[in-house]
């Protein structure tokens, strides 16, 4: 049945109405406390639909009591196979898969809906202390909750009695004033966007189950299944999006409550088969997920973008992915890519538009939306890429923060006298040290020194980003909308997109002497500059573009 919508909800957010569809068994205490979140957290109308997987300590009569649609197994089936069960009979577009052992917080299903609509993203789900902004954030957080979480273990394994004041008094030791921390999040991290998956809890749009298929009751890691089905249909067919995270969308998780409690014995447990008895190993490296993404501008030349892609295969770093962000170029293109695809480690996507004027702007926000890290490098097609390039990149990346470096100018002939070869064995990294074959002035960029600056430099400074080697966190580039698309025209849309990180609050800091690359030596296709355009938008005085990856202006 739908409840009643909160008094902050205007007539005009009546719908859309979510469903909610959580499977039980037992755990009275856990369920009153995630009934109580949702209830009270809860934006927009919804529906609650609870798989009551044999309870026998009154949960079933608690969420009857209390209007949800109950739905009644005689033994404990599968998460899969339940979460199928409730998707037969939920009602609404969006479907809400909760796990009844976490604490939400407040709205959080309408922020996680509008930025479905904004940005076309058909999974979505929050963060927690499973999957944080960065690796180190989840590492602090999980070694936190482990040392609080300590008391409930010890509760559980001596049988000694709990209700959900005492699961209400662990949060309190972990965040304080849930309500205070929450908001807190919401305000640093808004629309801080990046890709990951959190099981306990996902909202998915209903049709795209027709696409991928439903909850597969074959595999115990239902949630990594549909993520690697959802991620090889990004990936082959484009039709689909998923999965992101929202950064400013935060649930507690209690972490394995269910098994903690009791052992699962049922024959249908039992059967459940490993993910990896499933799949091939190529399927299953939709799994991984790349440290970075490498997103390379692309517009013809393809004899440059074989060197660029060349230099990516001598990386010291190789978990990373390729994206080619190419504006409109011709089949030549392609035939590169096609020769590169299998000497990676993660499959070569090739993000290509129809070519209708310079418009690196739009190119490179569809590349960062098909994009599957969540750092990603920003490198133009004629530069080569000295073998530390993604590694320093990697090294140095902070939160809020921009990594820029610079570039070295070859000349017209070096450019050419390079060869494959000559990239392959790294012999084009010594002799430019000495300023040989290049422009006098960037000589100096090609020595490596990693520790030039020392770590004052890490402070940030007044520094303006270079478009053909810089490096951002996804959720900070989501943060800001990304690149300006009104900007077309070859020339300042870099300086707007510098402009509005500074805006946000962001340190720029300068990696060069670490972050190193050679530029290829041509001359520039005859397009319009964008200096009339940017002088027209003026100076950007807000972080935000309501002109970029989303169409909307937020206040």
């Amino acid at each position: 049945m739908a409840l009643n919508m909160p008094s902050n909800a205007s007539g005009s957010h009546a719908q859309p109405v979510i469903s909610v569809v959580t499977a039980v068994h037992n755990q009275l205490p856990y369920n009153r406390l995630f009934f109580d979140s949702l209830s009270r957290c809860t934006y927009y109308s919804y529906e609650l639909v609870i798989v009551n997987n044999s309870s026998t300590d009154g949960s079933e009569k608690f969420f009857s009591d209390n209007g949800a649609v109950v739905l009644d197994n005689k033994e404990n089936v599968p998460y899969s196979a339940a979460q199928n069960q409730g998707l037969a009979v939920a009602k609404c577009r969006y479907v809400a898969f909760l796990n009844n052992d976490i604490c939400l917080s407040p709205q959080w299903d309408r922020k996680l809906i509008e930025y479905m609509e904004d940005y076309n993203i058909d999974v979505i789900c929050p963060c927690g202390i499973e999957n944080m902004e960065t690796p180190a954030a989840t590492r602090r957080a999980m070694r936190l909750w482990r040392y609080i979480n300590f008391i409930q273990r010890f509760r559980i394994h001596a049988k000694i009695a709990y209700d959900d004041r005492s699961l209400r008094f662990l949060l309190r030791l972990m965040y304080g004033n849930w309500e205070q921390y929450t908001a807190t999040r919401a305000e640093k991290f808004r629309r801080f966007l990046y890709s990951g998956v959190s099981g306990y809890a996902v909202v998915v749009r209903g049709e795209v189950f027709k696409k991928v298929g439903k909850w597969n009751e074959d595999v115990a890691a239902a949630d990594a299944d549909l993520s690697l089905r959802m991620t090889k249909r990004q990936v082959e067919n484009g039709d689909v999006r998923g999965f992101m995270v929202a950064g400013d969308v935060f649930v507690h998780h209690f972490i394995r409550a269910t098994f903690r409690t009791e052992l699962r014995r049922s024959s249908p447990w039992n059967n459940l088969r490993r993910i990896t008895d499933l799949y091939s190993a190529a399927d299953l490296r939709y799994l991984d997920r790349p440290r970075a993404s490498v997103i390379i501008a692309v517009y013809n030349h393809p004899e440059f973008l074989e060197k660029v892609l060349e230099s990516l295969t001598i990386q010291n770093e190789t978990d990373f992915e390729v994206v080619i962000s190419d504006d409109g170029s011709g089949p030549e293109i392609n035939e590169v890519v096609k020769r590169y695809h299998k000497r990676f480690r993660y499959p070569i996507r090739h993000v290509w538009q129809e070519h209708d004027g310079f418009r690196k702007t739009l190119a490179a926000n569809k590349s960062v939306a098909a994009s599957r890290a969540n750092y990603l490098i920003f490198i133009d097609g004629d530069c080569v890429l000295h073998s530390r390039f993604v590694e320093r990149h990697l090294r140095r990346r902070r939160l809020h923060t921009v990594l820029s470096g610079r570039r070295v100018k070859l000349d017209e002939e070096t450019s050419r006298a390079l060869t494959l070869p000559d990239i392959k064995n790294r012999n084009f990294e010594k002799p430019l040290f000495h300023g040989k074959g290049c422009e006098r002035r960037t000589a100096k960029y090609g020595v490596y020194r990693p520790y030039m600056f020392g770590p004052r430099n890490l402070a940030g400074g007044n520094y303006d980003i270079l478009g053909c080697n810089f490096s951002v966190y996804k959720g900070d580039y989501y943060s800001i909308n990304g690149y300006e698309e009104r900007i077309i025209g070859r020339g300042l849309e870099d300086n707007n997109l510098c402009n509005r990180f500074k805006a946000a609050g962001m340190k720029i800091v300068n990696i060069a002497y670490e972050s190193i690359e050679f530029h290829l030596h041509h001359s520039f296709d005859p397009v319009p500059h964008s200096r009339e355009t940017v002088n027209e938008m003026g100076n950007p005085d807000r972080a935000w573009s309501a002109t970029g990856i989303c169409k909307k202006e937020i206040s």
